[in-house]
């Protein structure tokens, strides 16, 4: 009995130090095995993954001629896949049969506010954290797999001189590791939540940056992506592309970027 006793205590113990082992091992980069723990173990030195990236093509367009407007987010379909024209609108007025300009297009699936109010229409207003009262400083959007730089601000406010300010775009900065003397001027910073993939935007972040006016009516655009399976295969048959654009047609297909999956946990390593 005291043999058996002995043996399952050394069990135990083995089985402890092993699993003692294991986590501490998720807690070191270069020994952390689990997703959640190396993006955790980075995002502590300062580092954010690269999330998906989008084909970017140049599409060769052939007018029938006439008057034309070409809106920001025009679609354009080839295969499964779904790209949107991602330049300014366009106006071309009395376009001679034949005439050809180019626009460029990125893969990816769209949501405006307009198309789902509830999750990207935000008013700021006051919310509790830490017991503390405060205004709304981040906000959450509920969509996965969004682009690397898919995710468009705008911001409606009336300033403390009662000027209103309408729809002013920001711009995501650059890095999400913010220095002591950096300034968030209408930027954000891009953090996905870990567990869900989700991601948050901060006005406000690490002492950079300025909270919203109370009230502020903030819009946002999210394009989520196939990364690289938003491939077109064959680039040499334009006429497999179609437009929501009337009276044009597709001639050629180019190239600009090539689109990637979200980032692999060696080359976070």
């Amino acid at each position: 009995n005291s043999a058996m006793l002995g043996k399952s205590m050394a069990y135990t113990v083995s089985s402890l130090n092993a699993n003692t082992a294991l986590n501490i091992n998720e807690l070191i980069l270069p020994y952390a095995n689990r997703r959640n723990s190396i993006v955790t173990d980075a995002r502590n030195f300062g580092y954010e993954i690269q999330h998906k990236v989008s084909y970017v093509y140049n599409l060769t367009m052939k007018l029938d001629g006439g008057n034309y407007v070409i809106p920001k987010f025009s679609k354009f379909t080839c295969g499964e896949n779904t790209y949107y024209y991602i330049g300014n609108q366009m106006e071309i007025e009395n376009a001679e049969p034949g005439t050809e300009i180019q626009v460029q297009v990125k893969e990816g699936t769209l949501f405006s506010y307009t198309d789902d109010p509830e999750s990207l229409r935000v008013v700021i207003d006051y919310f509790t954290e830490n017991n503390i009262r405060q205004v709304q400083y981040y906000i959450d959007i509920p969509y996965v797999d969004v682009e690397e730089n898919g995710i468009e601000v705008f911001c409606t406010y009336i300033d403390q001189y009662g000027i209103l300010h309408d729809k002013v775009q920001y711009k995501k900065a650059d890095e999400s590791y913010v220095e002591v003397d950096s300034h968030l001027e209408k930027q954000f910073i891009r953090i996905d939540n870990i567990e869900y993939g989700t991601p948050r935007i901060y006005f406000k972040y690490a002492g950079s940056g300025e909270v919203p006016i109370l009230g502020t009516e903030v819009l946002i655009n999210i394009l989520t992506s196939k990364g690289s399976k938003g491939k077109i295969q064959d680039t040499s048959k334009p006429e497999q592309v179609s437009s929501s654009i009337a009276n044009c047609t597709c001639t050629k297909i180019e190239l600009v970027s090539d689109g990637c999956d979200e980032e692999t946990n060696e080359n976070i390593k």
